[in-house]
């Protein structure tokens, strides 16, 4: 049997994979007896009679209605194995006006970079400028995954020199081409598919298409595939302007409205001929940059950048759920805790103090939790809860 994958590599895969998802019912399970299972994991990959396994699937309604499949771990391990082994071969295809899920971008590094072009573009917004701000329709259940792969396998035929890369176009194809719609089981509350546009579901989207939301190598290879756009729009708009994308959002920044009107429509045709995506119809907008840009839950003007509505919604929202329980539990606290500071670690980049003190007061259970310096959240009589 061919050593494709070491044993050193499932584990530092397995290892990745338990900090993001140490308390999973799935990693509890694999974790009682993590070494044969790693072992029986090495055999199948290297002997390549690796299957992928059944997936969870469920809705969520915030921030917005939307399908999410929950991968067997073993295959999040797999997941985690590809990401860190070529994702270095990815990331230097992207530019830096890429912002969702990367290391060293994020939220605040997009809507503080936006900020800065709007800045830079407009002289400090002394001459008139303007944003075009669009939007992508039913972006992950649009994409074409044959289409995908065979953008990965030229890549990596021209980037990665490795004798094994056969193996390794094996197991991104197995990966890629797999749709979970199939091998699935369906949890939560089920009438919330009733809800969700065809175009917003794996179950309805089409043969071939579709990436499954809540995967990592989903939201890895959505920004490879954007990536040859993104390149596309900066070179269009030039050094006089200004661009960025948080994962089907951009903003073109120019002072020439006349060029974003070209742009607008060029892109249209660009991403139908070469990515098979389509513009939301309804989410297009084009204005002065003086009232305002939304962008990831922020509004960006003039010298100031304010917390979205959609943001604040979305904290006292998890405060009324956690207000709601009669007696939390430990894990109901610490899942409340991390949520809370999660939504804090992104008021804090803003001028939200009061929003912030708003919020705290609004919290009960104040016997589990407690809060001084209205930055992080932190648990009676345990450690501080990492953002």
């Amino acid at each position: 049997m061919n050593e494709y994958v070491t044993i050193e590599q499932i584990d530092e895969g397995y290892r990745d994979c338990c900090k993001r998802k140490g308390g999973t019912e799935g990693c509890m399970e694999y974790k009682k007896d993590y070494i044969l299972n790693n072992l029986q994991l090495y055999r199948e990959l290297n002997s390549m009679t690796y299957e992928i396994g059944r997936s969870k699937a469920f809705c969520v309604t915030r921030p917005k209605l939307r399908e999410v499949f929950a991968a067997n771990f073993r295959d999040r391990i797999v997941h985690h194995i590809l990401s860190i082994k070529f994702l270095p071969i990815f990331e230097a295809e992207m530019t830096d006006h890429a912002y969702a899920c990367r290391k060293g971008k994020g939220t605040d590094y997009g809507i503080d970079h936006i900020r800065q072009q709007i800045e830079q573009v407009s002289e400090d917004y002394a001459k008139e400028t303007w944003v075009l701000k669009c939007d992508l329709q039913g972006f992950f259940m649009s994409i074409d995954r044959k289409m995908l792969y065979g953008i990965v396998e030229r890549l990596l035929m021209e980037k990665y020199h490795g004798k094994d890369i056969g193996f390794w176009l094996w197991l991104w194809k197995k990966v890629i081409m797999n749709d979970p719609s199939r091998n699935c089981e369906k949890v939560g509350d089920l009438k919330l598919w009733d809800k969700l546009p065809k175009n917003k579901s794996l179950f309805t989207c089409g043969e071939g298409k579709g990436l499954p939301i809540g995967n990592l190598p989903s939201q890895i290879l959505a920004n490879l595939l954007m990536s040859r756009f993104d390149k596309w729009v900066l070179e269009r708009v030039g050094k006089n302007g200004g661009y960025g994308r948080y994962v089907d959002d951009f903003v073109v920044i120019s002072r020439d409205k006349g060029l974003l009107l070209s742009i607008l429509h060029d892109a249209r045709v660009f991403l139908r001929d070469e990515l098979g995506l389509t513009l939301h119809p309804n989410k297009v907008y084009l204005q002065e940059v003086k009232k305002g840009v939304k962008i990831t839950g922020a509004v960006i003007k003039p010298h100031r950048v304010y917390v979205g509505n959609n943001t604040i919604d979305h904290l006292f929202k998890v405060i009324e759920a956690w207000n709601n329980l009669k007696s939390p539990t430990d894990d109901e606290t610490e899942r409340f805790a991390r949520r809370i500071n999660s939504l804090f670690g992104h008021l804090v980049h803003r001028n939200s103090y009061a929003i912030r003190w708003r919020a705290w007061k609004t919290i009960k259970h104040k016997g589990r939790v407690y809060c001084k310096d209205m930055r992080c959240l932190k648990i009676r009589n345990k450690n501080k809860v990492k953002l």
